[in-house]
C-alpha cells in the first residue's frame, strides 16, 4: 500500500475502516519509493475522507532502504506514516517506524485534520493509543510526529482536535538523537601522508555524536564572522566517510563541492535535526493528553496558525530540550497580507474606535491580534493612530467584511484614513496566537546539561511580541513538575517557565527543579501570578520580571500574600 504525489496510489475513502490483526502483525511496508515533492505515506488521501479510520497495524517507511539515484548517498524522499483529512477521523493502535525526511518537504509522520476545501471541518478527529520509534537516522532536518490541526490558521474552526495516550520514541539504534554541540571542525589531513584533502572535514564534538559511516551528519548554526547573515556551505547534510577507530566524538565527513571554503566560528555550532512531539492545535477544544515521548527536542510546539484553546495535560516527557514551546515571532501571521475596500468608507473613526471594511470576509474573532498597515490621513502615515498592532474589539453582525479595534491614543484622530487606491492600499493580517493555553499535570524531565551541551533545556516557552495586545492573552499552567530526567546534576537551563506577551497567566503549584534562577520569569506582559509553587524539597519558588532577573525587588508577591494583604486592609 502506498500513497504519494497527490493522486498516487490507494487513496482513503469516506466511512472507510482500515483494520488490521494488530500493530505487529499487520505492517504495510514503503517499497520502491521514488517522489521528493511530497511525502510518501504507507496511506493517506488528500481528498476528503469523513468517518475514516485506521487500527491495529503497522507502517514501516523505511526510509532507509528506499533506492538511492545514481550519484547521491541517501534517498531523497520524505517517508511517514499516513494523512487523512475531514471529519470523524480516528487512527487507534497505528505504529510507524523508519520515518523522516532526507529531502525539502518535512515529514508529518501522522496527520489527521480539516480539508482545506473546507475551514468548518476537522470535527472530532482522534489519534488514540498510536506508536512512533525507529526513525529514520539520516533526517536533513526537522521531523513533526503527530498532528491533529484546523486547516485556516485565522478562524482555527476545528472542533476537537485530540491526540491521547500514546507512545513516541525517537533515539537512534546508535543512541540520543538530541543536539550536538560541535567542539572545532577543520579540513582533514590523510594520517600517513599529511595531505589535505579539500572535499573532507575532521569534525569533533563536546560529547558523543552517535553517528557512523552510513549515517549523514546535519551541521547547524556555523557562520562566516565576516558574513553572519549569509548562509555558511558548511550548515547542511553531510556523508559521514569515517569515524577513526571508533571515536564517540570525531568523524570525518565529505563536502562534494570545490573550494574555497569561506572562514567560519563553530562556537555556537551543534549537530542533529529536531523532533517535533505530538500537538492538537488550530481550532477549539484541542487536546493532547496522557502521552509518553522520548528523546524529543521539542515536545509541544508550533510556530503556525491561531488555536481558540489548548489543553496540555497528564503527558509524560523524557529527555527533551523544551517542554511545551509556541514560537510566534515578532509580528509573524498569516501571508499574503489583506486589503481593504477601494473606497472613502474602508477605515473609519468614532471616537478611538476604528471600523475597518475588508475587501472579502475576515474571517476573525473578537479578541484575535491584527496588524493594519498603510492607512494614511492628509496623505501621511498615520502610525500613531490607525496603523499598527490591536486586538479586535467587536465584528459586525451583518457584514462579515466589517471588523473594529480601539485605537491606542487616548486622543481620537482628526479624520477618517484616507480613501485607498490600488498603488496606496489599506492592508491587514491577523497574528497567529495561542488565545487560552492550559497547562496542567504534565512532568517534563530535561536532558542533563553543562557547559558542553548545545543548547539549555526547560520546561514552558512562549515568544511573541511586547504588548499589549497579547500573543498569548489567558495562560494557566498548574500542576506541573519539571525535573531533569533521573535527577541528574546540571549546570544550564532556561528555567521552568519563560513567557513572553501573555495578558493573564496563573503559575500555580508547580514543582520546579532546575538550576536556573529565577526559574519562572516573563517579560513584556501584563499579568503574570505565581502561588505555591516550589522545588521537590519544598523551597518557594515565586515569579520574577525578566526586566531586572538578579535584582529581588523584581520578584512577584505570592498570590496567597497579596490575598492576606487585601484582607487585613479591608479590616
Amino acid at each position: 500500500m502506498l500513497y504519494y504525489g497527490n493522486t498516487v496510489g490507494f487513496a482513503n475513502k469516506t466511512a472507510q475502516n482500515l483494520l488490521g490483526s494488530g500493530m505487529g502483525s499487520t505492517i504495510l511496508k514503503i517499497v520502491f519509493a521514488a517522489d521528493q515533492r511530497s511525502p510518501v505515506l504507507g496511506f493517506g488521501s488528500y481528498d476528503r475522507a469523513d468517518s475514516f479510520q485506521a487500527s491495529d497495524l503497522g507502517v514501516n517507511a523505511q526510509l532507509s532502504a528506499q533506492p538511492v539515484p545514481a550519484g547521491t548517498d541517501f534517498a531523497p524522499l520524505a517517508a511517514g506514516g499516513a494523512y487523512a483529512y475531514g471529519n470523524f477521523i480516528t487512527l487507534r493502535r497505528v505504529r510507524v517506524t523508519g520515518f523522516g525526511t532526507q529531502c525539502l518537504p518535512e515529514c508529518f509522520v501522522l496527520y489527521v485534520g480539516a480539508h482545506y476545501s473546507d475551514a468548518t471541518s476537522g470535527v472530532n478527529n482522534v489519534m488514540s493509543k498510536c506508536v512512533l520509534q525507529s526513525p529514520s537516522e539520516n533526517n536533513v532536518h526537522e521531523t513533526t510526529s503527530m498532528s491533529s490541526f484546523g486547516s485556516d490558521g485565522v478562524t482555527a474552526n476545528a472542533r476537537g482536535p485530540t491526540i491521547r495516550h500514546c507512545f513516541l520514541d525517537f533515539n537512534y539504534s546508535t543512541g540520543s538523537s538530541r543536539f550536538v554541540a560541535i567542539a572545532s571542525i577543520v579540513p582533514y589531513a590523510d594520517p600517513g601522508t599529511g595531505v589535505v584533502d579539500p572535499e573532507r572535514f575532521t569534525l569533533t564534538t563536546k560529547t558523543p555524536h552517535h553517528r557512523t559511516t552510513s549515517n549523514n551528519v546535519v551541521i547547524n548554526n556555523l557562520y562566516d564572522p565576516a558574513h553572519p547573515l549569509i548562509p555558511h556551505p558548511l550548515n547542511g547534510s553531510f556523508s559521514v566517510v569515517d569515524v577513526p577507530g571508533g571515536s564517540l566524538t570525531q568523524l570525518v565527513f565529505k563536502f562534494p563541492l570545490p573550494p574555497p571554503i569561506p572562514a567560519f566560528d563553530a562556537s555556537y555550532a551543534y549537530i542533529g535535526v529536531s523532533f517535533q512531539g505530538p500537538a492538537a492545535l488550530v481550532g477549539t477544544g484541542s487536546v493532547t493528553e496522557g502521552n509518553s515521548v522520548y528523546d524529543c527536542p521539542t515536545c509541544f510546539y508550533t510556530d503556525t496558525g491561531t488555536t481558540r484553546n489548548v489543553i496540555l495535560r497528564n503527558n509524560y516527557y523524557s529527555n527533551c530540550s523544551v517542554g511545551a514551546y509556541h514560537f510566534f515571532a515578532s509580528g509573524v501571521g498569516e501571508v499574503p497580507l489583506r486589503n481593504s475596500i477601494l473606497s472613502s468608507t474602508a477605515l473609519v473613526r468614532s471616537g478611538t474606535l476604528a471600523t475597518f471594511t475588508a475587501d472579502a470576509p475576515h474571517r476573525l474573532i473578537v479578541g484575535q491580534v491584527v496588524r493594519v498597515a498603510g492607512a494614511r490621513v492628509g496623505g501621511f502615515l498615520s502610525d500613531d493612530y490607525y496603523n499598527g498592532f490591536f486586538a479586535v474589539e467587536s465584528i459586525s453582525p451583518t457584514d462579515n467584511r466589517v471588523f473594529s479595534y480601539r485605537m491606542k491614543p487616548a486622543t481620537p484622530p482628526s479624520a477618517d484614513a484616507d480613501a485607498p487606491t490600488p498603488q496606496s492600499p489599506i492592508t491587514f493580517y491577523a497574528l497567529w496566537q495561542t488565545l487560552h493555553f492550559i497547562i496542567e499535570n504534565n512532568v517534563f524531565d530535561l536532558f542533563a546539561s553543562d557547559s558542553n551541551s548545545a543548547f539549555a533545556p526547560g520546561g514552558v516557552l512562549t515568544n511573541g511580541f511586547a504588548g499589549p495586545p497579547y500573543v498569548f492573552p489567558e495562560l494557566v499552567a498548574r500542576e506541573n513538575l519539571i525535573r531533569h530526567t533521573d535527577s541528574a546534576p546540571s549546570t544550564i537551563s532556561f528555567g521552568g517557565f519563560f513567557l513572553d506577551s501573555v495578558g493573564e497567566g496563573l503559575i500555580q503549584e508547580n514543582i520546579i527543579d532546575v538550576e536556573s534562577q529565577p526559574p519562572i520569569r516573563y517579560q513584556d506582559s501584563k499579568t503574570v501570578r505565581s502561588f505555591n509553587n516550589s522545588t521537590a524539597s519544598g523551597t518557594l519558588v515565586r515569579g520574577h520580571s525578566q526586566t531586572a532577573p538578579e535584582d529581588p525587588n523584581e520578584r512577584d508577591d505570592e498570590l496567597a500574600t497579596l490575598i492576606d494583604d487585601a484582607v487585613m486592609l479591608a479590616l
